[in-house]
């Protein structure tokens, strides 16, 4: 090639590249933080298509992440970071979503990640992250179904003197923005995801409270066994302090005892109410209410198969010795009546039972300490700020088990009638006197001359009658007895019949009632036991408090007449004038 062609291959090149250039110089330039003003930070057509979210909040005490998630696990709205418990609360997932969804990004303040930790949008899940760190803001993740991110952003720090205003980035974009939202319902709150009332039984159902006030005594032993020397929980024994069995009047809503054992070094006795003390009606009404409104803050799920029949899973699997001892449960054995020994599970801090008028019992067992709630536990964003607060103290959290069984003796008996015999009595010598003294008799005019003649020609017919012979009626008759009587009888065992077949039917009906009451009880606490059976449930300390009486908390000395009440009474006459004494006594004299 020689050097003119050369030259004219350059232009070319250089001829082709400058039209590229300007081609691309003429397409849309790259989109810029202040283009996203405007536009909605999180842009979901269908709520509904969020079936996971992920929380994921930083604790700085700690030093790690703590992620909170709720989702759709085989079809029904689970919570994966509490062991998959059900979230009864699914609609929250659509409130939690709306409040986020579709909310107008309003202004660009950086996009510099160095400025981060001043507007509270550091990443929770950063690795890097270690105690003490501040300016954490809380990650928020929705999912669909098939596991595809919907929505992946960081709130931070709110605006100052900016009312609803946070700054907000997209997760891996270092860009922050200004954005208007109502957080609230993005809580990491476990019990702001269930179904707040545990127990649901109905307050005014209640009639039995039994309290069996006790600890376990354990301790600690090495035993050598297939896997080496292990070191186990032996029960030495249980030190009881109480049973206390009350009685709920709903009628009265009054609280009555039906017994009550003290327990002096192991020996049990009956203790009475003396004339100085009463009930503490205020403590027992508590209680009543702690019952009813029984919260939850967490749950542990008990090992695969031990919610179904302890005694039987124990036995196939002594595993969950290691599971309830670690809860504050144990099994132990001790004889039955019939002589033969049995398990019996007992409870680190005893128990406590509550009979309904429907039959259903609930048996709430109460396990060792399970841990601390922080004070400052809210769940308010931003969480930088929040996380940071200072814990301090915090409130002792207790392991507690509940069961249910049906207890025939809390049903009401139906007042079955007692059924007569088929055929009634025969009247005594007396009765039939009676009888025949009242059956009603025809109106006679006797003439003192005459012999008698019954009203309107009865007479006349009379005498036919005797001149033809008896008739066809009176040849039914039984000697010696008139055709009332007979009828009469004959009535008397119709209505005996209907009365009895009466009271026959409205007994059976009463059994069936019964029976029906009982079939309902049963499967009412079946239903239960299916709620209850896989899981421990954690609680605040102040409910066991509430729940768990003492004699000390159910029993209390009598107030004394004035006490507790202002000092209106006059000065003790002791201490007076007798004068004065006289003018309290003696009205005025009005003047004349």
């Amino acid at each position: 090639m020689n050097e003119d062609s050369k030259t004219l291959l350059f232009l070319a090149i250089a001829f082709v590249s400058a039209i590229f250039a300007f081609t691309v110089s003429r397409e849309a330039p790259e989109k810029t933080a202040a283009d996203e003003v405007g536009k909605p930070l999180v842009a979901i057509e269908n709520p509904l298509d969020v079936t996971r979210m992920k929380i994921i909040q930083f604790d700085s005490n700690e030093g790690r992440a703590k992620p909170f998630e709720v989702a759709k696990v085989e079809g029904r709205f689970s919570i994966p970071s509490h062991e998959n418990y059900p979230a009864d609360e699914s609609d929250h997932l659509v409130r939690a979503v709306t409040g986020v969804n579709n909310r107008t990004i309003l202004s660009s303040v950086t996009d510099q990640s160095g400025n981060h930790h001043d507007f509270g949008v550091l990443d929770p899940a950063n690795d890097q992250l270690g105690k003490g760190a501040e300016g954490v803001g809380t990650r928020v993740t929705l999912s669909d179904d098939d596991g595809a991110d919907l929505a992946d952003f960081i709130i931070g720090k709110k605006v100052s003197a900016a009312d609803g205003q946070y700054y907000v980035r997209q997760a891996g974009n270092d860009q922050v923005y200004t954005v208007n939202l109502t957080p609230e319902d993005l809580s990491t709150q476990f019990e702001d995801w269930i179904e707040r009332d545990l127990l649901k039984l109905n307050p005014l159902d209640l009639k039995t409270v039994s309290i069996n006030d006790y600890s376990v005594i354990t301790q600690q032993q090495p035993v050598l066994g297939s896997d080496g020397l292990q070191v186990v929980t032996i029960v030495q024994g249980v030190d009881m302090q109480s049973d206390i069995q009350l009685q709920y009047d709903q009628e009265g809503l009054d609280w009555k005892i039906k017994q009550l054992i003290a327990f002096q070094k192991g020996v049990p006795e009956e203790k009475k109410l003396t004339e100085d003390e009463e009930l503490n009606k205020q403590r027992l009404d508590e209680m009543k209410l702690a019952l009813d409104d029984l919260k939850i803050v967490d749950v542990h799920r008990k090992p695969e198969g031990l919610g179904n029949s302890l005694a039987k899973f124990i036995q196939s699997n002594p595993q969950a010795f290691k599971s309830l001892e670690e809860h504050g449960f144990f099994f132990r054995m001790v004889p039955a009546s019939s002589g033969e020994k049995q398990n019996v599970l007992l409870s680190n801090n005893g128990e406590v039972s509550v009979g309904m008028a429907g039959g259903v019992e609930y048996v709430l067992r109460f396990g060792n300490v399970a841990g601390t709630e922080k004070a400052s536990e809210e769940s308010e964003l931003p969480a930088g700020e929040a996380t940071t607060a200072a814990s301090g103290g915090g409130t002792v959290l207790r392991n507690l088990m509940v069961i249910t069984r049906f207890n025939e003796a809390l049903l009401e008996v139906p007042d079955y009638q007692e059924v007569p015999h088929e055929t009634p009595p025969e009247p005594t010598a007396g009765e039939a006197a009676k009888t025949d003294q009242d059956q009603p008799t025809a109106q006679v005019n006797v003439a003192e001359d005459e012999e008698p003649a019954l009203q309107n020609g009865a007479g006349e017919s009379a005498e036919k009658s005797k001149a033809s012979g008896p008739s066809e009626a009176e040849g039914n008759e039984k000697p010696g007895e008139p055709e009332e009587k007979q009828v009469s009888e004959e009535a008397a065992k119709i209505s005996w019949q209907e009365k009895r077949e009466q009271i026959i039917q409205n007994n059976e009906k009463k059994k069936r009632e019964y029976e029906e009451k009982i079939a309902g009880a049963k499967k009412r606490s079946a239903e239960l036991n299916r709620r209850f059976s896989d899981w421990y449930y954690v609680i605040p300390d102040d409910t066991y408090r509430k729940i768990h009486l003492t004699i000390k908390d159910v029993i209390k000395e009598k107030e004394k007449p004035g006490e507790n009440q202002g000092d209106t009474s006059l000065p003790s006459p002791g201490k007076r004038d007798p004068l004065d004494q006289l003018k309290d006594i003696v009205p005025p004299r009005v003047p004349q």
